[in-house]
């Protein structure tokens, strides 16, 4: 039962990593496309800049934009940041679980060799007492036997 139970926790925890993995690697790929959004924007923006000679300060322009493109995506990471810090989470239990199931199984374990080497213990002393009362009786049997020849 604990194994089964030990099993089915590292199962949950490849599902969990691997899961994790996943959202690790989405998470990266959507920053790739922000990043490759923004290079875009800005390339686009340098391309009209030096086309258009406007009176606004270009670092306040490029903040703007890039605020105005980061805010379309802001939502999608934050959402992913809080998914992924629940699985996290979820992992970290899994694996306490895991753990727990580990020390109850080992703790049954040495009981079971306990008992099992105190059972074992027990059967050979009873053994031996047998085996010392079958002689006893033998003896006894031998002496009535010769009692019994020597009154014939």
């Amino acid at each position: 039962m604990i194994k089964n139970q030990c099993n089915q926790y590292q199962n949950r925890l490849v599902e969990e990593i691997t899961t994790r993995k996943n959202l690790e690697e989405d998470y990266e790929m959507r920053i790739q496309q922000m990043r490759l959004v923004v290079e875009g924007k800005q390339k686009e923006i340098d391309h009209i800049n030096s086309k258009m000679a406007l009176p606004i300060d270009q670092d306040i322009l490029r903040m703007r934009i890039q605020k105005d493109l980061e805010a379309k995506y802001r939502f999608d990471l934050d959402s992913k940041i809080m998914e992924l810090d629940k699985i996290s989470e979820s992992y970290f239990e899994t694996k306490r679980h895991l753990e727990l199931t580990k020390t109850n199984l080992e703790s049954s374990k040495l009981e079971f060799e306990k008992v099992e080497s105190d059972l074992k213990r027990r059967q050979k002393e009873e053994i031996n007492e047998l085996v010392a009362d079958n002689h006893a009786l033998q003896l006894r049997i031998e002496d009535s036997y010769k009692d019994r020849e020597q009154s014939r």
